[in-house]
């Protein structure tokens, strides 16, 4: 993956910083009241002191949890005696979030674009009246959405200007070939999976069908995760839910795989010609190193039973 941020695990928080962390969230909603207290100790974070009623209790803890790097939490809050309806009528959870200051909610966003290892040196994060300015340089537009993403999280801020620019990649074409090869090596992409892409000033451009919808947002992802992509565009289709076409992708599969002619394309890791099947009718793609294959490959799947229609669109490489 080119993109520098997407792969790498979350830059370990400290005690002190996990612990910052979670009271910002309790302040947001008005929750780290007096006698509440939060201690982290190797990345255990205990819960102690009265809160007025079960549901401050509960949203505490949840706020607790939410905070990826948080190992496991403790608690030992208690629900005060003796409220009276007027108090607990009053409770905190009722109340609105109290107001951060810019620096509070500056301090919040790169916190949150620290645990996902997000906040580089090529960019800045600034806050005026509520207002939050991201400026400056990132990988790809993964990378871009990523960020803005994170800072329309956080509650206390009004506005998010994003002013965040994209680097250019080597060239088009070499944005093209990366794109190919991430495809082609997605581990969950077969040989029931056609999709192609070409870019044009930085914009990816995708096509084709699909087995499962994970696949299609998948895909998506590794092509706006290269470095230099400015945007993509996808027209990937998933193809329904078939168990008839599943049948018959399994036969063809065999058929032509098993077929002498193309034994040899069955042990490669990356097997060149792609069968799709949409409703019994059968789409060929990929590569074949002569014209005979390719009649061959088309006489096999026009002579499988169930089959209503084939179109040949495999390429003949020398």
């Amino acid at each position: 993956m080119t993109g520098t941020a997407a792969a790498q695990d979350p830059t370990p928080l400290s005690d002190a910083e996990i612990q910052q962390l979670v009271e910002q969230k309790l302040r947001a909603e008005n929750l780290l009241m007096e006698g509440v207290e939060v201690s982290v100790e190797a990345g255990v974070l205990t819960l102690t002191g009265k809160v007025p009623n079960d549901s401050t209790r509960d949203r505490i803890i949840q706020i607790a949890l939410e905070v990826r790097q948080v190992k496991e939490v403790l608690s030992e809050l208690e629900i005060a005696a003796g409220e009276s309806p007027e108090n607990v009528a009053t409770a905190p959870t009722a109340r609105e979030p109290a107001p951060f200051s810019d620096e509070q909610i500056r301090q919040l966003i790169e916190q949150k674009l620290q645990e996902e290892n997000l906040l580089k040196d090529s960019f800045d994060v600034s806050v005026e009246v509520g207002v939050v300015t991201l400026d400056g340089k990132v990988p790809n537009v993964w990378t871009k959405d990523k960020i803005i993403a994170l800072a329309l999280d956080v509650p206390q801020a009004k506005e998010i200007l994003s002013e965040l620019t994209i680097a250019t990649g080597e060239s088009d074409q070499d944005l093209a070939e990366q794109l190919a090869e991430k495809i082609r090596r997605y581990p969950s992409y077969t040989i029931h999976d056609e999709v192609t892409g070409r870019v044009e000033g930085g914009v990816v451009y995708l096509i084709g069908w699909v087995t499962m919808p994970f696949k299609q947002s998948d895909i998506e992802e590794m092509a706006s995760q290269i470095l230099g992509v400015q945007e993509v565009r996808s027209e990937i289709s998933v193809l329904p839910t078939s168990s008839t076409d599943d049948q018959l992708r399994e036969t063809l599969a065999r058929r032509i795989y098993r077929d002498p002619t193309f034994q040899a394309y069955a042990s490669q890791a990356y097997p060149p010609i792609h069968i799709v099947v949409f409703s019994s009718r059968v789409l060929l793609t990929g590569v074949v190193a002569s014209q005979v294959e390719k009649v061959k490959a088309e006489r096999i799947v026009s002579s499988t039973p169930g089959v209503l229609s084939v179109e040949n669109l495999l390429r003949v490489e020398h």
